[in-house]
């Protein structure tokens, strides 16, 4: 008959062992959908709001060392009756070497950027022509292919890779993205990381040789309410625009 003590450490020792078999993370089950499917689902379920972090490296055609960048961070709810999606995002830029703290905001039926502590407002008409443009990510996307799986902030999801399609370029052409020298059609490909239960895109990643991207969605669900930037005195966009090709 085993002693206490050693009763004790045998269960000890069970505890461990189950400890470190529940540490141990398992992958989802392999898709039942076809990664086109999957996409296609995926953006027909895109979330209602959550929380944002956006990584964002455009190059110059004309000079691919000119490069303009940014990381913004946020909240975000989508867009209803034809609007644009709420957001308030917050972060740094950099154009030539020079950085410097930004901030967009969109309430979906107009937006504002704070600048250099000054703020800026697209305006009504402006956005509403954007909202009028009807953008369909999906078809960014060429014929998808499974490539694995992965954990997005502890969701399990599977990882979906596909080509870059000419609409990329176009859609950023009527969105106005010209002036950060994207101008030319973007060949590279796609990377979208779809949770493995509820089918929603978690993560989306771009990479091109004029483009890259990095989205990445959380907090899903939580409601949020999107203000104007505080402090008033808005100036015209056109104003911003003016100085962004000189810094």
């Amino acid at each position: 008959m085993l002693r206490a003590g050693s009763r004790l450490a045998l269960l000890a020792a069970g505890a461990l062992l189950l400890v470190s078999c529940g540490d141990e993370d398992e992958p989802p089950p392999a898709p039942t959908l076809s990664p086109d499917q999957m996409l296609d689902r995926a953006f027909q379920r895109l979330p209602e709001s959550g929380v944002a972090s956006i990584g964002l490296e455009a190059h110059r055609f004309q000079d691919p060392s000119d490069t303009v960048g940014a990381q913004l961070d946020g909240p975000f709810s989508r867009g209803v009756g034809g609007e644009i999606p709420s957001f308030a995002l917050e972060g740094e830029a950099e154009a030539q070497g020079f950085g410097v703290e930004l901030s967009l905001v969109s309430t979906g039926d107009d937006a504002y950027v704070v600048f250099f502590g000054e703020n800026y407002r697209v305006g009504r008409e402006r956005v509403s022509a954007v909202a009028r443009q009807s953008i369909d990510p999906r078809a960014w996307l060429g014929r998808g292919e499974h490539v694995g799986t992965d954990k997005v902030d502890g969701v399990d999801t599977y990882v979906i890779e596909a080509p870059l399609t000419e609409q990329v370029s176009d859609d950023l052409g009527r969105l106005g993205a010209a002036p950060l020298g994207l101008g030319g059609p973007l060949e590279g490909t796609a990377q979208v990381w779809v949770g493995a239960d509820d089918g929603i895109i978690r993560r989306l990643e771009l990479a091109s040789d004029a483009l890259d991207l990095d989205l990445r969605l959380s907090d899903l669900g939580e409601p949020h309410t999107i203000e104007p930037p505080p402090g008033g005195g808005f100036q015209p966009i056109d104003d911003l625009l003016e100085r962004i090709p000189g810094l």
